[in-house]
């Protein structure tokens, strides 16, 4: 009777998974038809682009899990921080767009990503055009962009939350304690912090050190750009944020932090005014999405010679590969197919990430030093983060710029392995026996307290890939290993504090990292190719949900649907239709 009612429960969710995914496919054939017809965005005279980066955006165009039913069903992109920026220089030079006006309140764009748009809006400004800003308020973030603009204004109401950098860090190690969960922590380097919160009821004031000398390197370039965007004098620019002077309009406005407090309609007759246009004529507005869709970025591919940019962004891990993450097999492929990619004449490698894996780390360096022994040079490029991890890979390139604000080194490693034998015997009543062969047989597992020799074991296990990373470093920046040890300790560095301390070779962007790449090339002519390459969120949701590898060049609208779920969704779905073993869980051992 038992396997009856399995049988028949799974049958019937095999058929309602089979109809929802029917639907969803179709939904999307529908959309794919609809988004065909769609008239493109009217980028005529008299057009006024609006800036409002609400979302997280990535380094890489679509190299992100967070797409909603647009981005999936009507295939639009996800832009990249850089497209974004190249977008608006182009704009500086369309006759058609005439301003940029900056609706700002909250933005998902850290230090870095921002300087990247305030370079690209100094450039836009060259061509005489407007900049206008407005917002109901002005988070930290959102007024360091706004004050890149000719003339902000804000709401009546609205305030500047313009009042310094502070790190918050929760510690968990009294919680643990009560609840009887002990966490070994094993490190090296002084400055690895990590691990703190779980062993540690405050921060240290090796990490307290470390932290107050990278959030006073950022905050001091926050400032630098706020104080020659808007002319006021670093004096009194630090008194307005001592004194908390921008906390409403009126205040903001006589500390010249804004220049006109008003409403929103206001703000677009001004914008009229500037355009020409009489009071009652609609303001073409469009969004830098719009400016793409009617106009896209495209690279040259006339030239035969690439410059491969490769974009590692996000945590680096062992397994399966995903979007907005740097999977070490994953990585190892494309970097292998660059190798053998005759074209390929130097490698850029655009990191923003605030590492992980050791052993993806090591593997994605062992590929970028094989590129290099093909007599292909390799730079690195440094964005938001390239830490610990990040800064790994980084010392498989033979040179390394770095962005003023990012943060960089934690040359270190940790190591957390959880404990419960007290949770579970005092507090919950469960007890856990083994039997074992070897002496190890049952160690490192978080059901028994580990002994001394068991501690050692992991200890040194962090101690050796330590000491591999500090040689990695070593010969990459022709430091000896001592040198390294010194700056490194798991310590945090802004770039420009980097650069100083001999872990990057130059301050710049990633095009100014690509001119180093084609210059150690010796190439005066080539074209960029990205990678990974990223396919449209619809094949990606296909892909997910069959475990079928599909190229772009698909068509769902010549049919492929119906071969598609005839020949995998079936497949797949009967499979799910049986009792599944699967781990509910990942225990990652790092």
């Amino acid at each position: 009777m038992r396997t009856f009612f399995q049988s028949v429960l799974g049958s019937c969710l095999g058929v309602l998974l089979a109809i929802f995914l029917v639907i969803l496919i179709g939904i999307g054939m529908g959309s794919v038809f609809y988004s065909a017809d769609k008239q493109k965005p009217d980028i005529s005279a008299n057009t006024v682009l609006k800036i409002n980066f609400s979302e997280v955006v990535p380094e890489k165009r679509n190299n992100s899990d967070a797409q909603g039913f647009e981005q999936i069903f009507e295939q639009e992109d996800i832009l990249g921080i850089h497209d974004y920026a190249a977008l608006i220089e182009r704009a500086g030079e369309d006759k058609n767009i005439k301003g940029l006006y900056l609706n700002l309140k909250n933005i998902s764009l850290g230090l870095t990503k921002r300087e990247i748009l305030e370079d690209a809006i100094k450039k836009f400004k060259t061509s005489g055009k407007f900049v206008i800003a407005y917002s109901d308020y002005y988070t930290n973030s959102a007024y360091h962009l706004a004050s890149n603009a000719d003339e902000i204004a804000i709401f009546p109401n609205g305030s500047i939350d313009l009042r310094g950098m502070a790190a918050v860090v929760p510690h968990f190690k009294s919680l643990s304690d009560k609840i009887g969960v002990e966490f070994e922590t094993y490190f090296a380097g002084k400055f690895k912090s990590a691990t703190e919160p779980f062993r540690l009821s405050k921060m240290s004031e090796s990490n307290k050190l470390q932290t107050r000398s990278y959030l006073g390197s950022m905050n001091n370039i926050l400032l630098d750009d706020i104080e020659a965007n808007r002319g006021i004098d670093s004096i009194q620019l630090q008194k307005i944020i001592n004194d908390y002077s921008s906390r409403s309009a009126k205040l903001a406005l006589e500390n010249n932090l804004v220049d006109k407090i008003g409403y929103e309609d206001e703000v677009m007759a001004m914008i009229r005014e500037k355009l020409g246009l009489a009071s009652d004529e609609k303001i073409n507005m469009k969004s830098l999405d719009d400016y793409f869709t009617a106009k896209p970025l495209t690279h040259k591919l006339t030239e035969k010679n690439k410059i491969a940019v490769v974009y590692a962004e996000g945590e680096i891990h062992d397994g399966e590969e995903r979007y907005g993450s740097i999977s070490g097999d994953s990585y190892v492929k494309t970097l292998r197919s660059i190798r053998e990619d005759n074209n390929v004449k130097a490698v850029v490698l655009r990191i923003d990430s605030p590492g992980g894996s050791a052993l993806a780390s090591e593997k994605i360096w062992r590929e970028l030093k094989l590129i290099q022994e093909a007599g292909i040079p390799v730079v690195s490029s440094m964005g938001t983060y390239a830490a610990s991890g990040g800064y790994y890979i980084a010392s498989g390139s033979e040179y390394i710029i770095s962005e003023p604000s990012t943060i960089t080194g934690s040359i270190g490693v940790f190591f957390l392995l959880p404990k419960v034998n007290q949770l579970f015997n005092d507090k919950l009543g469960i007890n856990v026996d083994t039997v074992t062969t070897n002496e190890f047989s049952a160690s490192f597992t978080p059901f028994f307290p580990s002994s001394e020799k068991e501690k050692a074991v992991l200890q040194d296990q962090v101690d050796e890939i330590y000491h591999t990373f500090l040689e990695r470093v070593s010969a990459a920046r022709k430091m000896t290993i001592d040198d390294v040890n010194e700056i490194a300790q798991g310590r945090v560095w802004t770039g420009i504090q980097a650069k100083n301390n001999g872990l990057v070779d130059e301050l710049g962007d990633l095009d100014l990292a690509i001119e180093k790449a084609a210059s150690l090339a010796n190439i005066e002519n080539y074209r960029i190719s990205e990678y990974p390459k990223i396919k449209q969120p619809l094949y990606k949701l296909l892909e997910e949900l069959t475990g079928e590898n599909f190229d772009a060049s698909i068509n769902l609208i010549k049919g492929n649907a119906h071969q598609l779920i005839k020949d995998n969704l079936v497949k797949e779905l009967s499979a799910w239709s049986k009792p599944q073993a699967r781990i509910p869980m990942e225990v990652i051992w790092e």
